[in-house]
């Protein structure tokens, strides 16, 4: 697998794809982050301005929005990014771990390659031994056929033998 995803048109390794990740969450958060920001900023700047615009009205707006906003800003971003940058730390460490195992994995496999050559020769060693005792097979087969052939003849030899020379030649074999 070459330690990468392959799907549709698009390939992969393990990092990219883990960037791709983050980058989808990322986006996601940042859409979230700026919905429910906006809605609050809203509803504290309209407070906050109603507030200092009655206190203070010796201050000028835009010092005091300004500071404002920039604390507010600041703190969410803060609040927000904390989370992301959790997950971030967590996925470098995952990425870390897959790394460890891709080359013990990669090991494994180069071990494993080692060891089907090595039967591989094994069983071609054992297929030429399997070939020549089947051929030591078929040729004992043949002699005993051919031994056979001659006993049997050597035995229809000595019954004739026998009824001509009227001497028992079988009997002590039979």
């Amino acid at each position: 697998m070459n330690g990468s995803v392959e799907k549709g048109w698009v390939k992969m390794d393990g990092v990219r794809l883990l960037e791709a990740i983050g980058k989808m969450m990322d986006e996601k958060l940042e859409k979230m982050f700026d919905e429910r920001l906006e809605e609050k900023l809203e509803k504290v700047l309209d407070k906050k301005l109603d507030e200092k615009l009655d206190e203070k009205l010796g201050k000028t707006l835009d010092e005091k929005l300004g500071k404002t906003l920039d604390e507010k800003l600041d703190q969410k971003f803060d609040e927000k990014l904390a989370p992301v940058h959790e997950r971030l730390g967590r996925l470098e460490n995952d990425v870390s771990g897959l790394k460890k195992d891709m080359a013990e994995v990669k090991a494994d496999i180069k071990d494993l390659k080692y060891r089907v050559i090595v039967l591989e020769d094994k069983v071609d060693v054992m297929r030429k031994d399997i070939d020549g005792m089947k051929a030591d097979i078929d040729e004992l087969k043949y002699q005993g056929e051919v031994t056979r052939s001659g006993v049997n003849t050597l035995l229809s030899w000595a019954e004739n033998v026998e009824s001509v020379v009227k001497v028992p030649l079988m009997g002590a074999a039979r």
